[in-house]
């Protein structure tokens, strides 16, 4: 059964993010604490995400990465980012946003495959 994302509340999106605060965290303001921060369910543009320079950029690096899998004999994700580029995804990424930043929570594959998709980007967003 697929999650409906969008009926999920303020709340419950909080606590989706909860679970990735230090994933990828930089050490910038735009991985605070998730409970102060008001978080939505939004469509946006991948390339307004700090993440890749161009859709040619975010091509390299989903290639670069799915090689890598294959290499360490990860056949089975490798093949799951290639499907994620064929079909698409439904599952959204996680970003912090603060001082006209939007860094990565959690999703840096999926912003890549959306760009080489060219595609709008489902996110939960937090600010």
């Amino acid at each position: 059964m697929r999650l409906d994302w969008s009926t999920l509340s303020p709340a419950e999106l909080l606590a989706e993010a909860e679970g990735f605060q230090h994933d990828n965290d930089d050490g910038s303001d735009c991985y605070f604490d998730p409970s102060e921060a008001q978080w939505s369910l939004q469509v946006i543009d991948p390339a307004s995400v700090d993440a890749f320079e161009s859709d040619e950029a975010a091509k390299t690096w989903i290639s670069e990465e799915i090689a890598a899998l294959r290499k360490d004999g990860m056949d089975s994700r490798a093949a799951l980012y290639e499907s994620m580029i064929l079909d698409g995804f439904e599952d959204p990424v996680i970003i912090g946003a603060c001082n006209g930043r939007r860094a990565i929570w959690d999703g840096w594959h999926r912003t890549a495959i959306a760009m080489v998709r060219c595609e709008l980007l489902l996110a939960i967003l937090g600010d």
